[in-house]
């Protein structure tokens, strides 16, 4: 697989300003068509952003790189239910607009069986899973985090006749690489 790159740019107000050719290839991909360029340039990028602690930190990072002009860079996860994808994130800072460029990249791929749990149009019941928002590990105990595919099994879900909603949280492991870039 040749890495492919994803690159967008906020403004100094956070709106998403500019999304490059890979966005809707991405957003389709990935069951998103509510997300292609024609409906997300000119909104601010935190309405594009569901979980409230992504979200936050996302914040953090961008006010960071705006006030220090330091480029952030990280590693996540976005999968879809039938692919894992590895990705690198970097964020630059727009001296001429005072916003900031992001690239990510998708650094590897690995196709699975799919994972209904994370199929954005599966019917849930009113409990909650947490799903690490950066790694896409899931919690099975209050100090155990798991692969996706091993916490559905821990937790009993593979025989579920309806999954749980999926609630965004950290695992610690991502909590600590985060948090080390905003107080280098």
């Amino acid at each position: 697989m040749t890495q492919t790159s994803v690159i967008y740019r906020i403004d100094a107000n956070n709106q998403l300003i500019d999304v490059d050719e890979n966005w809707d290839r991405f957003a389709l991909a990935n069951d998103s068509p509510q997300l292609v360029r024609a409906l997300v340039v000119r909104k601010p990028l935190f309405e594009l952003i569901s979980d409230p602690l992504s979200g936050h930190l996302y914040k953090l990072l961008i006010e960071r790189v705006k006030h220090t002009g330091k480029t952030i860079s990280f590693k996540f996860r976005c999968d879809s239910p039938a692919m894992r994808r590895y990705m690198h994130m970097e964020m630059v800072r727009q001296v001429e607009n005072d916003g900031v460029c992001f690239k990510s990249t998708t650094e590897r791929e690995e196709p699975r069986e799919p994972v209904e749990l994370l199929a954005p149009h599966a019917k849930r019941s009113d409990d909650l899973v947490i799903i690490c928002s950066w790694c896409k590990r899931v919690k099975v105990s209050e100090d155990q985090w798991l692969d996706i595919e091993q916490g559905i099994q821990r937790l009993g879900l593979f025989d579920a006749e309806v999954l749980p909603q999926l609630s965004h949280g950290m695992c610690p492991d991502c909590n600590k690489s985060i948090w080390s870039n905003l107080i280098q």
